[in-house]
Formats: C-alpha cells, sequence, structure tokens
C-alpha cells in the first residue's frame, strides 16, 4: 500500500534541511501545510491529483489550464506547482518559462509531470523535478520531497 503521511501531534510537519534558492522559509516547522498548485487540462487526473495531495496533509489548489495558473499565482502564495508540460494554449513550457522570469516566484519549486518520454519534450525546459506519467503518490511523494517540500512523516 502507499505510504500513510500525516502530521505530528501538535499539528506541525517535520521538515529535512534544505539548500536551494528560496527555500529558507520551509527550514523551521510549520504549522502550515505546504501549498501546492495542480495544474492540468485532463479534470480527471487533476482531481485525483488534488485528493491525494489533501490527503497527505498538503493545502492543495487545481486550475485546468496556463492562464489560469499564472493568474492564481499572481494573487495567492505557494511553494510548489505540479505543472503539466503538454496542454492546449499555453503550455507548461511557457508557464515555466514566465514564472522563472517573475522574480516574486523565485522561490516556487516547479514539477513537471508529462507522458513523453522523448528528447524533445524536455528540451529546453528546467523544472525543479520531471515527473513522468502515469505515476503513483509515492514517486508523486518522492518528486515533492527532492524539490525540498517539507513531507509529514506517518504518525503510525
Amino acid at each position: 500500500g502507499r505510504p500513510s503521511l500525516g502530521f505530528f501531534q501538535d499539528g506541525s510537519l517535520p521538515v529535512a534541511p534544505v539548500s536551494g534558492r528560496g527555500l529558507c522559509t520551509w527550514r523551521a516547522m510549520t504549522h502550515s501545510p505546504a501549498r501546492i498548485l495542480v495544474v492540468d487540462d485532463n479534470e480527471a487526473l487533476r482531481e485525483n491529483l488534488t485528493e491525494a495531495l489533501v490527503l497527505e496533509g498538503y493545502d492543495v489548489a487545481a486550475e485546468p489550464d496556463g492562464e489560469a495558473a499564472l493568474r492564481r499565482l499572481e494573487r495567492e502564495p505557494f511553494a510548489a506547482v505540479l505543472l503539466d508540460l503538454m496542454m492546449p494554449g499555453l503550455d507548461g513550457r511557457e508557464v515555466l518559462a514566465r514564472i522563472r522570469q517573475d522574480a516574486r516566484l523565485e522561490h516556487l519549486r516547479v514539477v513537471i509531470t508529462t507522458g513523453y518520454s522523448g528528447p524533445t519534450a524536455r528540451a529546453g525546459v528546467e523544472p525543479d523535478a520531471f515527473l513522468m506519467k502515469p505515476f503513483g503518490v509515492r514517486e508523486l511523494l518522492d518528486a515533492l520531497r527532492r524539490v525540498g517540500l517539507p513531507i509529514a512523516e506517518s504518525a503510525a
């Protein structure tokens, strides 16, 4: 089965020491779960990812496309974005480029999700992590851990 992650009894999340741009806010214990924005044009996948992350203790919002994601990022703070690479309209490649150009979002960790494994799929794209579809909850949590997001440990 998949690992059960949760909060400590006092409601805090344990955080491993991390380094890198903008991660200093996650170095200490926090009483607020990390906020993640899920961006995918596939409604069923977007809902499944949102539900899985909420069950793991994250504060999650979701958007169906790149334009809506960028508007949301202007209004609300997030620690990470789970971003589909191939979407109609503003795709993940362009959303990532705009995030990287915005100094206000320099702290934001970006995990690109894609079902395309060819060399052109990743060409010119430099997210904090890639996650190949299909993936399970364990792979998703491992990717978030690799980019420095706080991961709750099992309360059991």
